[in-house]
């Protein structure tokens, strides 16, 4: 009898321990069943007819084109001759290009019958290294006028494909034409044959890239989550929906939709922040440590949501690769502006200055700052006539840095009056 009540006694317990156990769990995660509004987000874009289409102005573009670019045939490795012969070959489609720059205001796959099976990316690939040859002749045979509205339409066209974008990968590829547009502007305003009127011009063109990167990040991000990671939690959810236990089940405890929804947002919103102020590598993996280590704690204390976890990851884009290019090109529009300053103070004086203050304000407003160096100024060595970043590392210093890593040259700084190059600099 005596055993009969020791076990009784312990059973109790027992479902009064579980009882706790299961109040302090459903406390834990009782924000998991609530409705995702605060992260759900709308598109407010109001579609234009589609003769303002320029995803479809793409295809025309690419109809129209008659020799394709081989797959090794980069800018920067072909021969004069054979640019020559794809730009004519090809000018039907360059003239096109420019009619199309001039009004795009939409990018969007209608998914027509004519479109449908049309894939943007070659073509929009093929006819922006067109449009770089093209540019290139024009500044080789020193017609920067020419050179320069050529510059001007591209760095339009390629606004209207980052602020239209659906997808992040289409935004990445935008932002590595508006660098390779960058490197063109500055090869066009070190040529002898600039005149002050061009260089105004192509500082008016560069200026307008930094604005409308953050702006366009953000609206990009907003509907790569809507059109991708929200499918993506759909389809997990229907493989549960074989009976009412099975399903509640399912979803309360291996798989909990807004949390895993948060966690991609938290790092989609941490990058929009990054974006907008300084980006560090070391930072940026600061960040990733605290998220990781606040999963499993931050009302995870006894199932962690590892189905939800391993869908946000699989389904987040490479967000610190996009802000770092981001930053990147700040800083390469930032370099641009100084080169052009510099560019307009040799032709009114003969010389290089002696220190980025002497451009202001005759030749820029101020100096620009590093988007590497927490809001700091470019560096300048001006016994090199270098401008040069921190980078990501934050360790950059061409005094220190060995001669032997040209990449990092390329990339971390400019020579005014002439521009430090590799072969395929301005391809990574």
């Amino acid at each position: 009898m005596q055993i009969f009540l020791m076990v009784i006694r312990w059973i109790v317990r027992c479902i009064f321990v579980v009882g706790i156990v299961l109040t302090l769990y459903i406390t834990l995660n009782s924000g998991d069943d609530k409705s995702a509004d605060d992260i759900e987000f709308r598109d407010t874009r109001v579609k234009p007819p589609d003769e303002d289409n320029a995803y479809l102005g793409l295809i025309a573009m690419t109809q129209a084109l008659k020799q394709y670019p081989e797959k090794n045939e980069y800018p920067g490795k072909l021969t004069s001759e054979r640019a020559h012969e794809l730009l004519t070959a090809n000018a039907g489609a360059l003239d096109l290009f420019h009619t199309v720059a001039m009004r795009p205001v939409w990018f969007e796959n209608p998914k027509t019958d004519v479109t449908k099976i049309s894939v943007p990316f070659k073509p929009f690939a093929w006819i922006m290294r067109l449009q770089r040859l093209k540019i290139e002749e024009l500044i080789a045979k020193g017609d920067i006028h020419a050179a320069t509205k050529d510059i001007k339409d591209t760095i339009r066209f390629l606004s209207t494909i980052m602020s239209g974008a659906d997808e992040l990968t289409v935004f990445f590829v935008a932002l590595n034409m508006c660098d390779s547009t960058s490197l063109l502007a500055m090869k066009a305003a070190t040529s002898e044959k600039a005149t002050e009127e061009d260089l105004l011009q192509l500082l008016e063109s560069v200026r307008n890239v930094p604005p409308m990167l953050i702006p366009s990040f953000k609206q990009v991000s907003y509907r790569t989550y809507s059109k991708i990671f929200s499918p993506g939690v759909d389809m997990v959810l229907k493989k549960s929906r074989r009976g009412s236990f099975r399903k509640k089940n399912f979803q309360r405890y291996a798989f909990k939709p807004n949390r895993t929804k948060a966690l991609y947002i938290k790092e989609m919103q941490e990058a929009i922040t990054i974006s907008e102020n300084y980006f560090s590598r070391e930072e940026w993996k600061a960040f990733e440590t605290r998220q990781e280590q606040a999963m499993p704690i931050t009302r995870n204390l006894l199932v962690p949501n590892i189905t939800g976890k391993v869908l946000a990851q699989t389904l987040t884009p490479a967000y610190s690769t996009i802000v770092e290019k981001i930053t990147f090109l700040k800083t390469r529009t930032a370099f641009a502006e100084i080169v052009i300053a510099a560019e307009r103070m040799r032709l009114r004086t003969g010389k290089n200055p002696g220190g980025l203050a002497e451009l202001v304000p005759d030749y820029l407003p101020a100096v620009p700052l590093d988007p590497f160096n927490r809001g700091m100024a470019l560096k300048y060595d001006s016994a090199k006539c270098m401008v040069y970043t921190v980078g990501p590392e934050g360790t950059f210093n061409p005094a220190t840095t060995e001669i032997s890593r040209k990449r990092d040259y390329v990339r971390y700084s400019v020579t005014l009056g002439g521009l430090v190059q590799t072969e395929n600099n301005s391809e990574r």
